[in-house]
Protein backbone atom coordinates (compact mmCIF):
# COMPACT_ATOMS: atom_id res chain seq x y z
CA UNK A 1 0.00 0.00 0.00
CA UNK A 2 0.71 3.31 -0.65
CA UNK A 3 -1.14 6.32 -0.35
CA UNK A 4 -0.85 9.96 0.59
CA UNK A 5 -3.14 11.30 3.21
CA UNK A 6 -4.11 13.66 0.39
CA UNK A 7 -5.47 11.13 -1.56
CA UNK A 8 -7.13 9.05 1.33
CA UNK A 9 -8.87 12.56 2.13
CA UNK A 10 -9.92 13.38 -1.55
CA UNK A 11 -11.59 9.03 -1.12
CA UNK A 12 -13.23 9.75 2.70
CA UNK A 13 -14.18 13.29 1.59
CA UNK A 14 -12.49 13.90 5.43
CA UNK A 15 -10.89 16.84 7.22
CA UNK A 16 -7.35 17.20 7.67
CA UNK A 17 -7.62 18.67 11.31
CA UNK A 18 -3.47 17.86 12.47
CA UNK A 19 -0.81 17.26 10.16
CA UNK A 20 1.01 17.00 6.32
CA UNK A 21 -1.09 15.83 3.74
CA UNK A 22 1.86 14.96 1.60
CA UNK A 23 2.65 12.06 4.23
CA UNK A 24 3.18 8.51 2.61
CA UNK A 25 1.14 5.74 4.10
CA UNK A 26 1.94 2.04 3.92
CA UNK A 27 -0.44 0.17 6.16
CA UNK A 28 -3.63 0.55 7.99
CA UNK A 29 -4.83 -1.11 11.04
CA UNK A 30 -7.72 -1.08 12.28
CA UNK A 31 -7.19 -3.54 15.65
CA UNK A 32 -4.73 -1.62 18.49
CA UNK A 33 -3.54 -5.38 19.79
CA UNK A 34 -2.06 -5.34 16.44
CA UNK A 35 -1.13 -2.07 15.16
CA UNK A 36 2.42 -1.24 13.66
CA UNK A 37 4.31 1.63 14.05
CA UNK A 38 4.23 3.67 11.24
CA UNK A 39 0.43 2.67 10.75
CA UNK A 40 -2.40 4.28 10.05
CA UNK A 41 -5.28 3.81 12.96
CA UNK A 42 -9.04 3.60 11.72
CA UNK A 43 -11.08 4.07 14.96
CA UNK A 44 -13.90 2.18 14.48
CA UNK A 45 -16.92 1.73 16.52
CA UNK A 46 -19.12 -1.30 16.87
CA UNK A 47 -21.93 -2.50 19.23
CA UNK A 48 -19.64 -3.81 21.39
CA UNK A 49 -16.21 -1.35 20.79
CA UNK A 50 -15.07 2.17 19.87
CA UNK A 51 -11.51 2.42 18.63
CA UNK A 52 -11.69 5.98 19.59
CA UNK A 53 -11.26 4.46 23.51
CA UNK A 54 -7.03 3.15 22.26
CA UNK A 55 -5.99 6.29 20.83
CA UNK A 56 -3.96 7.33 23.33
CA UNK A 57 -2.18 3.69 23.32
CA UNK A 58 -2.02 3.60 19.36
CA UNK A 59 -0.12 6.86 19.99
CA UNK A 60 1.89 5.49 22.43
CA UNK A 61 3.02 2.43 20.03
CA UNK A 62 3.54 4.78 17.02
CA UNK A 63 0.66 5.23 15.09
CA UNK A 64 1.53 7.69 12.43
CA UNK A 65 -1.78 9.29 12.54
CA UNK A 66 -5.84 7.94 13.07
CA UNK A 67 -9.16 8.49 10.94
CA UNK A 68 -11.79 9.46 13.54
CA UNK A 69 -15.56 9.94 13.80
CA UNK A 70 -15.33 12.27 17.41
CA UNK A 71 -12.98 14.75 18.56
CA UNK A 72 -9.85 13.07 19.10
CA UNK A 73 -9.09 15.19 23.01
CA UNK A 74 -12.48 13.75 24.27
CA UNK A 75 -10.76 10.22 24.55
CA UNK A 76 -6.73 10.98 24.43
CA UNK A 77 -4.09 13.26 26.15
CA UNK A 78 -2.05 12.82 23.31
CA UNK A 79 -3.21 13.44 19.32
CA UNK A 80 -1.22 11.53 16.87
CA UNK A 81 0.85 13.08 14.50
CA UNK A 82 -2.16 13.17 11.51
CA UNK A 83 -6.17 12.91 12.05
CA UNK A 84 -8.45 12.87 9.81
CA UNK A 85 -11.86 13.66 10.48
CA UNK A 86 -15.00 11.42 8.61
CA UNK A 87 -18.40 10.78 9.16
CA UNK A 88 -18.21 7.63 9.49
CA UNK A 89 -14.75 5.21 9.82
CA UNK A 90 -16.51 2.00 8.04
CA UNK A 91 -17.24 3.69 5.38
CA UNK A 92 -13.72 5.48 5.34
CA UNK A 93 -12.36 2.23 5.61
CA UNK A 94 -13.69 1.05 2.44
CA UNK A 95 -13.35 4.06 0.78
CA UNK A 96 -9.38 3.79 1.17
CA UNK A 97 -9.44 0.07 0.37
CA UNK A 98 -11.62 1.34 -2.86
CA UNK A 99 -8.83 3.87 -3.30
CA UNK A 100 -6.08 1.63 -3.03
CA UNK A 101 -7.71 -0.89 -5.51
CA UNK A 102 -8.00 1.26 -8.07
CA UNK A 103 -4.38 1.56 -8.28
CA UNK A 104 -4.24 -1.66 -10.12
CA UNK A 105 -5.44 -2.89 -13.13
CA UNK A 106 -5.69 -6.89 -12.60
CA UNK A 107 -9.24 -8.43 -12.86
CA UNK A 108 -11.43 -9.08 -9.35
CA UNK A 109 -13.14 -12.01 -8.99
CA UNK A 110 -16.09 -11.37 -5.91
CA UNK A 111 -17.70 -14.46 -4.56
CA UNK A 112 -21.01 -15.14 -2.55
CA UNK A 113 -24.03 -17.41 -2.05
CA UNK A 114 -25.63 -18.82 0.90
CA UNK A 115 -23.60 -22.14 1.25
CA UNK A 116 -20.34 -22.74 -0.19
CA UNK A 117 -18.72 -19.56 -0.52
CA UNK A 118 -15.13 -20.42 1.67
CA UNK A 119 -14.94 -23.68 -0.48
CA UNK A 120 -15.39 -22.39 -4.15
CA UNK A 121 -13.05 -19.34 -3.42
CA UNK A 122 -10.56 -21.65 -2.26
CA UNK A 123 -11.23 -24.12 -5.16
CA UNK A 124 -11.00 -20.80 -7.45
CA UNK A 125 -7.76 -20.01 -6.21
CA UNK A 126 -6.16 -23.22 -6.85
CA UNK A 127 -7.50 -23.16 -10.42
CA UNK A 128 -6.17 -19.86 -11.20
CA UNK A 129 -2.94 -20.47 -9.37
CA UNK A 130 -2.46 -22.99 -12.09
CA UNK A 131 -1.28 -19.89 -14.31
CA UNK A 132 -1.83 -16.85 -12.47
CA UNK A 133 -0.11 -15.22 -9.58
CA UNK A 134 -3.56 -15.15 -6.87
CA UNK A 135 -4.36 -12.83 -4.31
CA UNK A 136 -7.30 -14.31 -2.09
CA UNK A 137 -9.45 -13.42 1.31
CA UNK A 138 -8.28 -15.19 3.98
CA UNK A 139 -9.88 -17.38 5.50
CA UNK A 140 -13.65 -15.84 5.59
CA UNK A 141 -12.68 -12.54 6.12
CA UNK A 142 -15.87 -11.84 4.32
CA UNK A 143 -17.45 -8.54 6.24
CA UNK A 144 -17.15 -4.68 5.59
CA UNK A 145 -14.20 -5.15 7.56
CA UNK A 146 -11.93 -7.93 6.75
CA UNK A 147 -12.57 -7.04 2.70
CA UNK A 148 -11.38 -4.07 2.44
CA UNK A 149 -8.46 -4.76 5.21
CA UNK A 150 -6.98 -7.66 2.90
CA UNK A 151 -7.75 -5.81 0.18
CA UNK A 152 -5.29 -2.99 0.96
CA UNK A 153 -2.61 -5.67 0.88
CA UNK A 154 -3.16 -5.92 -2.34
CA UNK A 155 0.44 -5.34 -4.52
CA UNK A 156 2.01 -5.42 -7.86
CA UNK A 157 3.07 -8.79 -7.69
CA UNK A 158 -0.52 -10.39 -7.74
CA UNK A 159 -2.14 -10.96 -10.60
CA UNK A 160 -5.54 -11.86 -10.22
CA UNK A 161 -7.83 -11.72 -7.10
CA UNK A 162 -10.26 -13.76 -5.53
CA UNK A 163 -12.16 -12.16 -3.17
CA UNK A 164 -15.21 -13.61 -0.99
CA UNK A 165 -18.28 -11.24 -0.13
CA UNK A 166 -20.90 -11.82 2.36
CA UNK A 167 -23.62 -10.57 3.74
CA UNK A 168 -25.59 -10.23 7.07
CA UNK A 169 -28.13 -7.27 6.53
CA UNK A 170 -29.63 -5.38 3.22
CA UNK A 171 -26.68 -3.17 1.29
CA UNK A 172 -23.96 -5.04 2.67
CA UNK A 173 -23.28 -6.72 -0.78
CA UNK A 174 -23.60 -3.71 -2.52
CA UNK A 175 -21.22 -1.71 -0.35
CA UNK A 176 -18.56 -4.11 -1.28
CA UNK A 177 -18.75 -4.43 -4.63
CA UNK A 178 -18.10 -0.93 -4.48
CA UNK A 179 -15.22 -1.15 -2.82
CA UNK A 180 -13.71 -4.01 -4.75
CA UNK A 181 -15.18 -2.80 -8.07
CA UNK A 182 -15.36 -6.58 -9.31
CA UNK A 183 -14.47 -8.10 -12.50
CA UNK A 184 -16.31 -11.09 -12.40
CA UNK A 185 -19.30 -12.15 -9.78
CA UNK A 186 -20.00 -15.77 -8.92
CA UNK A 187 -22.46 -16.68 -6.77
CA UNK A 188 -22.75 -19.92 -5.32
CA UNK A 189 -26.35 -20.60 -4.76
CA UNK A 190 -29.57 -18.93 -2.56
CA UNK A 191 -30.72 -20.61 0.36
CA UNK A 192 -32.44 -19.88 4.03
CA UNK A 193 -29.23 -18.11 5.39
CA UNK A 194 -29.05 -14.86 7.30
CA UNK A 195 -32.88 -14.60 7.04
CA UNK A 196 -33.13 -12.26 10.73
CA UNK A 197 -32.79 -9.31 8.43
CA UNK A 198 -32.97 -10.42 4.93
CA UNK A 199 -36.55 -11.65 5.48
CA UNK A 200 -36.90 -14.20 2.90
CA UNK A 201 -35.99 -16.38 -0.48
CA UNK A 202 -36.14 -13.60 -2.07
CA UNK A 203 -34.74 -11.09 0.06
CA UNK A 204 -31.56 -12.71 0.22
CA UNK A 205 -31.94 -13.24 -3.53
CA UNK A 206 -32.48 -9.15 -4.07
CA UNK A 207 -28.94 -8.84 -2.04
CA UNK A 208 -27.17 -11.28 -3.63
CA UNK A 209 -27.97 -10.31 -6.73
CA UNK A 210 -26.65 -6.91 -6.39
CA UNK A 211 -23.05 -8.20 -7.20
CA UNK A 212 -24.41 -8.24 -10.63
CA UNK A 213 -25.24 -4.73 -11.19
CA UNK A 214 -21.12 -4.38 -10.24
CA UNK A 215 -19.72 -7.22 -13.15
CA UNK A 216 -18.58 -7.83 -16.46
CA UNK A 217 -19.46 -11.22 -16.49
CA UNK A 218 -21.48 -13.42 -14.09
CA UNK A 219 -21.11 -17.06 -12.94
CA UNK A 220 -24.29 -18.57 -11.95
CA UNK A 221 -25.90 -21.80 -10.53
CA UNK A 222 -28.18 -23.30 -13.36
CA UNK A 223 -29.77 -25.65 -10.62
CA UNK A 224 -30.93 -23.05 -8.25
CA UNK A 225 -34.39 -22.05 -8.58
CA UNK A 226 -33.70 -18.44 -7.86
CA UNK A 227 -31.39 -18.08 -10.79
CA UNK A 228 -34.33 -16.13 -13.00
CA UNK A 229 -34.24 -13.79 -10.68
CA UNK A 230 -30.78 -13.01 -10.66
CA UNK A 231 -30.00 -13.37 -14.43
CA UNK A 232 -32.35 -10.35 -14.43
CA UNK A 233 -30.49 -8.06 -12.47
CA UNK A 234 -27.17 -9.16 -14.86
CA UNK A 235 -25.27 -6.36 -16.87
CA UNK A 236 -22.93 -8.71 -18.66
CA UNK A 237 -22.43 -12.15 -19.79
CA UNK A 238 -23.52 -15.16 -17.83
CA UNK A 239 -22.09 -18.37 -17.50
CA UNK A 240 -23.79 -21.73 -15.29
CA UNK A 241 -23.12 -24.24 -14.15
CA UNK A 242 -25.04 -27.68 -12.73
CA UNK A 243 -25.73 -31.25 -13.62
CA UNK A 244 -29.07 -31.61 -13.28
CA UNK A 245 -30.27 -28.66 -16.03
CA UNK A 246 -28.03 -27.57 -18.54
CA UNK A 247 -25.24 -25.83 -17.94
CA UNK A 248 -21.79 -24.39 -19.62
CA UNK A 249 -19.48 -26.23 -16.53
CA UNK A 250 -21.68 -29.25 -16.02
CA UNK A 251 -20.84 -32.66 -14.01
CA UNK A 252 -21.59 -36.09 -15.44
CA UNK A 253 -21.45 -40.33 -14.21
CA UNK A 254 -21.10 -38.96 -10.47
CA UNK A 255 -19.57 -41.41 -8.07
CA UNK A 256 -19.06 -41.19 -4.75
CA UNK A 257 -16.04 -43.45 -3.30
CA UNK A 258 -16.37 -45.13 0.13
CA UNK A 259 -14.60 -42.25 2.04
CA UNK A 260 -17.66 -39.69 0.55
CA UNK A 261 -15.33 -38.17 -1.86
CA UNK A 262 -16.92 -37.54 -5.10
CA UNK A 263 -15.41 -38.18 -8.84
CA UNK A 264 -17.34 -36.67 -11.93
CA UNK A 265 -16.71 -35.87 -15.88
CA UNK A 266 -16.04 -32.78 -15.95
CA UNK A 267 -17.55 -30.89 -19.04
CA UNK A 268 -17.61 -27.87 -21.06
CA UNK A 269 -19.66 -26.28 -23.06
CA UNK A 270 -21.02 -30.04 -23.78
CA UNK A 271 -17.68 -31.23 -24.63
CA UNK A 272 -16.04 -34.23 -21.54
CA UNK A 273 -13.13 -33.16 -20.82
CA UNK A 274 -11.86 -36.01 -17.97
CA UNK A 275 -12.60 -37.08 -15.20
CA UNK A 276 -12.32 -35.37 -11.75
CA UNK A 277 -11.58 -36.68 -8.18
CA UNK A 278 -12.37 -33.59 -5.64
CA UNK A 279 -10.52 -34.04 -2.23
CA UNK A 280 -13.27 -33.10 -0.15
CA UNK A 281 -16.38 -34.67 1.09
CA UNK A 282 -19.73 -34.24 -0.07
CA UNK A 283 -21.55 -34.29 -3.55
CA UNK A 284 -22.84 -31.15 -2.44
CA UNK A 285 -18.91 -30.34 -3.17
CA UNK A 286 -19.03 -30.64 -6.88
CA UNK A 287 -21.09 -27.42 -7.51
CA UNK A 288 -18.55 -25.55 -5.51
CA UNK A 289 -15.86 -27.21 -8.17
CA UNK A 290 -17.76 -26.27 -11.32
CA UNK A 291 -18.37 -22.75 -10.18
CA UNK A 292 -14.86 -22.47 -9.74
CA UNK A 293 -14.05 -24.45 -13.21
CA UNK A 294 -16.36 -21.84 -14.80
CA UNK A 295 -14.10 -18.79 -13.52
CA UNK A 296 -10.90 -21.09 -14.82
CA UNK A 297 -12.68 -21.02 -18.43
CA UNK A 298 -13.49 -17.33 -17.93
CA UNK A 299 -9.90 -16.59 -17.04
CA UNK A 300 -8.38 -18.56 -20.57
CA UNK A 301 -7.19 -21.73 -18.64
CA UNK A 302 -6.48 -24.78 -20.54
CA UNK A 303 -8.80 -27.52 -19.22
CA UNK A 304 -5.95 -29.59 -18.34
CA UNK A 305 -4.70 -26.69 -15.61
CA UNK A 306 -8.77 -26.47 -14.96
CA UNK A 307 -8.78 -30.03 -14.08
CA UNK A 308 -5.78 -29.91 -11.98
CA UNK A 309 -6.86 -27.12 -9.96
CA UNK A 310 -9.92 -28.89 -8.76
CA UNK A 311 -7.62 -31.88 -7.57
CA UNK A 312 -5.26 -30.07 -6.29
CA UNK A 313 -7.17 -27.58 -3.59
CA UNK A 314 -6.71 -28.40 -0.21
CA UNK A 315 -9.98 -27.72 2.05
CA UNK A 316 -10.10 -25.73 5.32
CA UNK A 317 -10.60 -26.76 8.75
CA UNK A 318 -14.02 -27.79 10.10
CA UNK A 319 -15.68 -28.07 6.61
CA UNK A 320 -16.85 -31.65 5.78
CA UNK A 321 -12.90 -32.13 7.11
CA UNK A 322 -12.56 -35.92 7.74
CA UNK A 323 -10.68 -36.55 11.16
CA UNK A 324 -10.49 -40.39 12.45
CA UNK A 325 -10.25 -40.37 16.16
CA UNK A 326 -9.86 -43.81 18.27
CA UNK A 327 -12.08 -45.59 15.04
CA UNK A 328 -14.36 -42.99 15.38
CA UNK A 329 -15.09 -41.38 11.51
CA UNK A 330 -15.55 -37.70 12.23
CA UNK A 331 -17.08 -34.94 9.84
CA UNK A 332 -16.03 -31.79 11.45
CA UNK A 333 -18.89 -29.48 9.96
CA UNK A 334 -18.92 -27.04 12.21
CA UNK A 335 -17.61 -23.88 11.05
CA UNK A 336 -21.46 -22.73 10.14
CA UNK A 337 -24.60 -23.93 9.01
CA UNK A 338 -27.97 -23.42 7.57
CA UNK A 339 -31.16 -25.43 6.75
CA UNK A 340 -29.35 -25.99 3.01
CA UNK A 341 -25.93 -26.78 4.26
CA UNK A 342 -27.40 -29.02 6.83
CA UNK A 343 -29.61 -30.71 4.47
CA UNK A 344 -26.24 -31.31 2.68
CA UNK A 345 -23.87 -33.15 5.40
CA UNK A 346 -26.94 -35.00 6.41
CA UNK A 347 -27.19 -36.17 2.74
CA UNK A 348 -23.30 -37.15 3.43
CA UNK A 349 -23.38 -38.84 6.79
CA UNK A 350 -26.79 -40.99 5.16
CA UNK A 351 -25.22 -42.05 1.84
CA UNK A 352 -21.18 -42.83 3.22
CA UNK A 353 -20.53 -46.68 3.56
CA UNK A 354 -19.69 -47.32 7.40
CA UNK A 355 -19.23 -50.49 9.29
CA UNK A 356 -20.92 -49.01 12.56
CA UNK A 357 -24.23 -46.29 13.51
CA UNK A 358 -24.51 -42.65 12.07
CA UNK A 359 -24.25 -39.83 14.78
CA UNK A 360 -25.51 -36.34 14.23
CA UNK A 361 -24.21 -33.64 16.91
CA UNK A 362 -26.41 -30.79 15.53
CA UNK A 363 -26.33 -27.10 16.90
CA UNK A 364 -28.50 -24.53 16.75
CA UNK A 365 -28.80 -22.27 13.10
CA UNK A 366 -28.42 -18.77 14.39
CA UNK A 367 -29.77 -15.42 12.15
CA UNK A 368 -33.11 -17.18 11.11
CA UNK A 369 -35.03 -14.51 12.76
CA UNK A 370 -38.51 -15.20 12.35
CA UNK A 371 -38.29 -18.53 10.53
CA UNK A 372 -35.87 -20.23 12.83
CA UNK A 373 -38.81 -22.11 14.96
CA UNK A 374 -40.02 -23.78 11.73
CA UNK A 375 -37.28 -24.52 9.72
CA UNK A 376 -35.28 -25.87 12.87
CA UNK A 377 -38.72 -27.97 13.01
CA UNK A 378 -38.70 -29.04 9.19
CA UNK A 379 -34.78 -30.03 9.86
CA UNK A 380 -35.83 -32.64 12.34
CA UNK A 381 -38.56 -34.16 10.45
CA UNK A 382 -36.10 -34.32 7.28
CA UNK A 383 -33.44 -36.28 9.22
CA UNK A 384 -32.20 -39.28 7.06
CA UNK A 385 -34.18 -42.84 8.74
CA UNK A 386 -30.65 -44.41 8.75
CA UNK A 387 -28.90 -41.57 11.87
CA UNK A 388 -29.07 -43.65 14.79
CA UNK A 389 -28.32 -41.18 17.25
CA UNK A 390 -28.80 -37.01 17.65
CA UNK A 391 -27.50 -35.08 20.13
CA UNK A 392 -28.16 -31.54 19.68
CA UNK A 393 -26.40 -28.39 21.48
CA UNK A 394 -28.39 -25.18 22.41
CA UNK A 395 -32.24 -24.35 22.76
CA UNK A 396 -33.09 -23.64 18.57
CA UNK A 397 -31.62 -26.87 18.12
CA UNK A 398 -34.09 -28.91 20.59
CA UNK A 399 -36.41 -28.08 17.53
CA UNK A 400 -34.77 -30.37 15.74
CA UNK A 401 -35.17 -32.89 18.41
CA UNK A 402 -38.79 -32.70 18.75
CA UNK A 403 -38.86 -32.95 14.64
CA UNK A 404 -36.94 -35.65 14.55
CA UNK A 405 -38.90 -37.94 17.18
CA UNK A 406 -40.48 -41.10 15.18
CA UNK A 407 -37.78 -41.02 13.08
CA UNK A 408 -34.32 -40.73 14.74
CA UNK A 409 -34.19 -44.29 17.24
CA UNK A 410 -32.14 -41.93 19.76
CA UNK A 411 -32.20 -38.81 20.72
CA UNK A 412 -30.49 -36.15 23.33
CA UNK A 413 -30.85 -32.64 23.78
CA UNK A 414 -28.14 -30.60 25.19
CA UNK A 415 -27.01 -27.22 26.52
CA UNK A 416 -23.01 -27.27 26.23
CA UNK A 417 -20.63 -28.82 23.65
CA UNK A 418 -19.28 -30.27 26.98
CA UNK A 419 -22.56 -32.54 27.59
CA UNK A 420 -22.77 -33.31 24.10
CA UNK A 421 -18.93 -35.01 23.97
CA UNK A 422 -20.41 -37.15 27.54
CA UNK A 423 -23.51 -38.37 25.78
CA UNK A 424 -21.28 -39.20 22.75
CA UNK A 425 -18.80 -41.02 24.58
CA UNK A 426 -20.96 -43.39 26.43
CA UNK A 427 -22.75 -44.32 22.86
CA UNK A 428 -20.33 -44.11 20.23
CA UNK A 429 -18.33 -47.38 19.18
CA UNK A 430 -15.53 -47.96 16.61
CA UNK A 431 -16.42 -47.60 13.33
CA UNK A 432 -18.89 -44.62 14.00
CA UNK A 433 -19.53 -42.04 11.96
CA UNK A 434 -20.31 -38.37 13.63
CA UNK A 435 -21.49 -34.90 12.23
CA UNK A 436 -20.87 -32.17 14.19
CA UNK A 437 -22.44 -28.91 12.78
CA UNK A 438 -23.58 -25.95 14.16
CA UNK A 439 -23.37 -22.51 13.57
CA UNK A 440 -19.99 -20.32 14.45
CA UNK A 441 -21.74 -18.90 17.33
CA UNK A 442 -22.91 -22.16 18.62
CA UNK A 443 -19.00 -22.79 18.68
CA UNK A 444 -19.46 -26.48 18.68
CA UNK A 445 -15.95 -27.44 17.39
CA UNK A 446 -15.96 -27.62 21.26
CA UNK A 447 -16.67 -31.15 20.87
CA UNK A 448 -13.95 -32.40 18.67
CA UNK A 449 -11.57 -30.76 21.14
CA UNK A 450 -13.31 -32.25 23.98
CA UNK A 451 -12.82 -35.37 22.60
CA UNK A 452 -9.82 -35.63 21.91
CA UNK A 453 -8.96 -34.39 25.15
CA UNK A 454 -10.75 -37.38 27.25
CA UNK A 455 -9.84 -40.30 25.00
Amino acid sequence: MNLTIAEILQATQGNLSQGNPNTKITQVSTDSRTLEKGDLFIALVGEKFDGHNFLEGVCQQGAVGAVVSKPVAEFSQLAPPIVVEVNDTLVALGDIANCHRRKFDLPIVAITGSNGKTTTKDITTSVLGQRFSVFKSEKSYNNQIGVPSRLMQLSEADEIAVLEIGTSWPGEIERLSQITAPTLGVITNIGPAHLELLGSIEGVAEEKGALLTHVEHAILNADDPMTPRLVSRACGEITTFGWQNDADVSAGEIEIDSFGKPTFTLAIDGNDIDRVHLPCLGKHNIYNALAAAGVGVWAGLMPTDICAGLEGFQPADMRMQPIVHNDLRIINDAYNSNPESLKSALTFLSDIEIAGKRIAILGDMLELGEHSHTLHLKTGQAIPTNVNLLITVGPHSRLIAEGAEGIVESIISCDTPKQAVQELTQYAQPGDAVLIKGSRGIKLEQVLEELMCET
